[in-house]
């Protein structure tokens, strides 16, 4: 509890804990209270957080003798705005209703229905009035919202998210079929909304033309065979083939060219996160650090630009050095027994699991220091690693580094 809205939702999250968790922060005192509690307390994109981490701004405290002619041009009017509403330098509104939603369908009955039939049946009504809505706006949901209102004036709804911005009717009722039986119709429903909570930018998608593969030729849509006279025709080179890709990229459709199953990864992900939740299902996005263990973060699958498959493959595409990382990363590096020529040369042999190999190519060192920047000692304080690639008598390929006089397996190519 505080005076002003920002105050009491950092202390909310940020300062009660299981020992406290009410926390009154008494009049005009706002100001002290959250001095010690970092920058994202004040509701600021992680975007945002992580560019004043950079600069040493790490708590809010730390933001006070900037003004907010110095804040703006460097993170923002919003940050300079949230500051002001948490010290309640400037006024804020907190409306307890929510605003009705853009794209919303409605199906009344003329009597209550009260069967789950019934129920489905008026689901299939809906959705491809909603998605016809969405596809005139150029936009796909993201969260569906289902809302039944029953004849004793309560409401039962439910909700669901897509991993990325869709009007598949087809695809979105896969998803409400194992949510649809939640919905309990108590003596009869009278009214079915559906709206779409929350929606994305979605171009058209083109899936008659011919597809130009990723070698260059050129592979027509399913059609039944008939006879045409053979002509000599010329193939796109790979020039072609990008240009066709970045032009569908950029007006929102899919690359003509995407991998096999590619277009079936965001399905999967809804139909695991109806079950499980979207924030359960987890994937590896990029994160801006050069120590191997700390270059990718878990997060949410839905949580990637767009929802899209292609973009979050390009981020990978994008990281520094990326086809010099093995493929597969040890979660922790384990110990190694080696043998080198001379203390600074690459290993001749090492003993890996009990398991002696023989090297006969290396590459390296590559030097990676610690973040000396980080507060966390083990972080910044790091002994340098010097990184070797080393293929065995096998053909396997492995990646060693020695850090402290010591020898370490970090991770396995192929």
């Amino acid at each position: 509890m505080a005076d002003t809205i920002g105050a009491a939702w950092a202390m909310a999250r940020y300062a009660a804990s299981a020992a406290h968790p009410c926390v009154v922060v008494m009049p005009g005192s706002q100001r002290a209270a959250i001095a010690g509690l970092p920058p994202a307390a004040l509701r600021l994109p992680e975007s945002t957080v992580e560019v004043m981490d950079r600069l040493g701004l790490r708590r809010i405290e730390d933001l006070y003798p900037l003004s907010r002619a110095v804040l703006t041009p460097r993170f923002g009017p919003l940050a300079a705005r949230r500051l002001a509403q948490a010290l309640g330098q400037e006024a804020e509104a907190l409306s307890p209703r929510q605003p009705p939603p853009a794209w919303l369908v409605r199906q009344i009955f003329a009597e209550p229905i009260s069967e789950a039939e019934d129920l489905a049946r008026a689901l299939d009504l809906l959705l491809p009035r909603l998605c016809r809505e969405l596809a005139l706006a150029g936009r796909g949901a993201r969260r569906l919202d289902l809302t039944a209102y029953r004849s004793d004036g309560s409401l039962q709804s439910l909700s669901l998210g897509t991993s990325r911005a869709s009007r598949e009717a087809k695809h979105l009722r896969r998803l409400f079929n194992e949510k649809l039986p939640q919905i309990d119709p108590g003596f009869g429903i009278e009214v079915l909304t559906l709206a779409a909570g929350r929606s994305d930018p979605l171009g058209a998608r083109q899936m008659a033309l011919p597809v130009v593969a990723a070698q260059g030729s050129v592979e027509r849509s399913p059609q039944p065979p008939a006879p045409a006279p053979k002509r000599k025709t010329e193939q796109p080179g790979p020039a072609v083939t990008a240009s066709i890709n970045a032009t569908a990229r950029a007006a929102g459709c899919a690359p003509a060219c995407a991998p096999d199953g590619a277009e079936d990864l965001p399905d999967l992900v809804d139909r695991l996160g109806s079950r499980l939740g979207l924030a359960a299902v987890r994937a590896p996005r990029p994160h801006e650090s050069h120590l191997p263990e700390r270059a990718f973060v878990l997060a949410p699958a839905g949580d990637f630009p767009g929802g899209d498959v292609d973009l979050a493959n390009e981020d990978w595409r994008k990281t520094p050095r990326a086809g010099l990382r093995p493929l597969r990363l040890l979660a922790r590096p384990e110990p190694v027994e080696v043998l080198s020529l001379l203390p600074d040369h690459p290993p001749a042999q090492f003993r890996w699991r009990r398991v002696l190999h023989q090297v006969v190519r290396a590459e390296g060192p590559e030097r990676l220091l610690g973040e000396w920047w980080q507060i966390d000692p083990a972080l910044g304080d790091a002994p340098p690693r010097d990184y070797f690639r080393v293929e065995d008598q096998d053909g396997r390929r492995y990646w060693l580094y020695r850090s402290a006089g010591s020898w370490f397996l970090h991770g396995l190519f192929g």
